[in-house]
């Protein structure tokens, strides 16, 4: 699908295209009609009123069962061939600014052609994003093709789009260098969003029986740390032998827990790539702890 993550107007902006084997006329409901579009869309689609300024109203099944309602303005409208519109931000994603979303449809021989955008704020969610949406348009495809498979938002709803596979997503992290660290003169700093792993589980790993593991928090050959704060499930301060300190914050993102980590102020005793290594091989074995979905109730 080519996908790429750039910068556009201040905020980013994720590119995807998939190509379907029928006509622009025929795929043109999916994108437009409530019905159709609440079965491979993450949220069942309550209302779309076909024209520019028109209202758009979302409802979304959260993993705990709950039901969220979001809502959204048409920016464009050109029938059969541009939809966009405004999801208006949620509660429950304080990263996340109001998404513009825009779908376009192109002729390509006896098929067509989605090209399909997403402007938001929070860059570690883009894997996210890019894998929840080739699942979407994964299921996009089975409806088009007459496959059944009922209503896809209610099964998967998630502001951040469909739950994707992990290796899928994995793929998108690195495709997007979402695992390299900010590196400053002053600080190093990787955030990195975990998918299917609670902080509950992350927790667990870094602070087993609730106490901090320095092995799982700093890189060999930084020095012996000492831990001079922890709080409960949200986070834990490293003391470093070179004045600097190490910080691990655990909050929720997309799909998961989300790590920041970072130490400062630097005294040429770390590296971007010493970090990016530590972080990924603490997510190795994130990921190599159970699913909770997959674990009986």
């Amino acid at each position: 699908m080519n996908p790429d993550l750039t910068e556009h107007n201040g905020r980013h902006r994720l590119r995807m295209h998939r190509r379907f084997d029928q006509s622009q006329q025929d795929v043109w409901p999916a994108l437009v009609e409530p019905e159709l579009l609440s079965r491979w869309y993450p949220a069942t689609v309550d209302e779309l009123q076909p024209t520019v300024g028109g209202a758009i109203r979302f409802s979304y099944s959260t993993a705990g069962g709950e039901q969220m309602r979001g809502t959204g303005q048409v920016t464009e409208y050109q029938e059969p061939e541009v939809l966009a519109f405004v999801e208006l931000a949620m509660e429950d994603m304080p990263r996340e600014g109001d998404t513009l979303l825009r779908f376009e449809l192109r002729t390509d021989g006896p098929g067509c052609i989605l090209l399909f955008s997403q402007e938001f704020d929070d860059r570690p969610a883009a894997a996210a994003y890019a894998a929840g949406w080739d699942a979407c348009f994964d299921a996009l495809g089975g409806v088009l093709s007459g496959a059944s498979g009922g209503d896809y938002g209610a099964r998967n709803g998630a502001a951040s789009g469909a739950t994707p596979g992990l290796a899928r997503y994995e793929m998108y992290v690195h495709l997007f260098g979402l695992d390299q660290p900010a590196v400053s003169a002053t600080e190093v700093a990787v955030e990195r969003q975990l998918m299917m792993r609670s902080p509950e589980q992350v927790w667990r790993l870094l602070a087993p029986g609730g106490m901090p593991a320095l092995e799982k928090l700093v890189p060999a050959g930084l020095g012996a740390g000492r831990v001079v704060e922890v709080v409960e499930r949200e986070r834990i301060t490293v003391a470093l032998p070179d004045r600097s300190r190490v910080q691990w914050e655990l909050t929720t993102g997309p799909g998961g827990a989300r790590l920041l980590v970072s130490q400062g102020p630097l005294h040429g005793t770390s590296t971007g790539t010493q970090w990016r290594d530590h972080v990924e091989s603490v997510a190795e074995e994130i990921y190599a702890l159970p699913d909770p979905a997959e674990q009986p109730s």
